[in-house]
């Protein structure tokens, strides 16, 4: 399927919209892992990608490190776009730049290099259900608070995560 093709289907997708979103979710994984935020991520990254992230917290925490993620810069392109499963599938090529090195707790550097960026190439894999809700009334489905979804998806009276499966593209895959 083309992108214009989906954007027939899906009444709310802009590609320039779309793109903008993606490096923002993009960057707001690597943000809060340094952080130590994830949960400000969990609404629109799936288990899979949030595991990855986690994991790797989790190991630095264990190793008495604190992971740093700096001057990160995204870029994403997309692919390709198909339906399947009941779900719009966005294949993105995303180009990473950032420095990664590992503190400890008087800040001091252990490893990894804060003068140089680390380039990388992932895929990511964005989804949407065929049959998201259309319009987004940004409410806590819980206790109807209003919630800014781009802040961190979590409502701030009852502690549910905004699902933004239910409504928009989420993070399924970033390998």
């Amino acid at each position: 399927m083309t992108i214009e093709e989906l954007a027939k289907k899906d009444k709310n997708f802009n590609s320039t919209v779309f793109i903008s979103k993606a490096n923002n979710m993009i960057k707001k994984l690597f943000n809060s892992v340094t952080l130590d935020e994830l949960d400000t991520v969990d609404h629109f990254a799936s288990d899979k990608v949030f595991n990855v992230f986690k994991s790797e917290l989790e190991e630095a925490k264990n190793n008495n490190e604190v992971l740093i993620y700096d001057q990160v810069n995204i870029q994403t392109d997309i692919n390709n776009v198909v339906e399947e499963d009941g779900l719009y599938k966005i294949i993105c090529s995303v180009y990473c730049k950032f420095c990664k090195y590992y503190l400890d707790s008087n800040g001091k550097l252990l490893r990894g290099d804060n003068d140089n960026r680390i380039e990388i190439e992932k895929t990511a894999i964005f989804c949407k259900r065929v049959d998201a809700k259309e319009d987004i009334v940004a409410r806590c489905l819980g206790c109807g608070t209003p919630l800014n979804i781009n802040d961190n998806g979590k409502c701030p009276n009852c502690g549910r995560i905004f699902d933004l499966e239910l409504f928009g593209y989420y993070l399924d895959s970033f390998e």
